[in-house]
């Protein structure tokens, strides 16, 4: 038996292995594509296009982003929605604060903790009780999406930075 061509059909075979899972762990759509490819983000989506940070989503990271659904828009005041979107200052800092440096997994969080947010000086607050995982007053509805460039968690309401109120 030739031992030499089973060792480079060997070295061939774990070398187009590793080649195929790098492929795999790089065909991750990113943070962007993911909003952008459920229609439950079409709000987000568009208020991240207005503020000009779509390019930072889909390349930029890693990011924690807590994502708030269309409801959670709907559920605002009547014209606040509005009056955010067409003061894209606002509009900046009311984004950076529902996102988070680095990847923090549903299991990374823990009951009491603080996690600072892209909004300089800001932090959200984590309370987990029983399986219900709240982030300041919204509620994670779906956790752990994960993108090539972070991880999405779902919220169901929009998360507002102390100085927007």
């Amino acid at each position: 038996m030739n031992t030499g061509f089973l060792k480079r059909a060997g070295a061939v075979g774990v070398v187009a292995v590793a080649l195929g899972l790098g492929a795999c762990s790089d065909d991750k759509s990113s943070t962007m594509d993911i909003l952008e490819g459920d229609a439950r983000f079409t709000t987000l989506v568009t208020a991240i296009n207005a503020a000009g940070l779509n390019d930072e989503l889909a390349t930029g990271g890693p990011f924690t982003l807590f994502a708030p659904t269309n409801a959670a828009f709907d559920a605002l005041p009547a014209g606040v929605l509005d009056s955010v979107l067409a003061d894209v200052d606002l509009l900046t800092d009311i984004l950076l604060y529902h996102v988070a440096s680095g990847t923090a997994l549903s299991t990374d969080l823990s009951n009491g903790q603080s996690i600072p947010t892209l909004l300089t000086g800001t932090t959200l607050s984590v309370s987990i009780t029983g399986n219900t995982v709240t982030i300041n007053t919204a509620t994670v509805t779906q956790a752990d999406l994960q993108s090539a460039n972070g991880v999405i968690h779902v919220v169901n309401g929009v998360l507002v930075p102390p100085s927007a109120n």
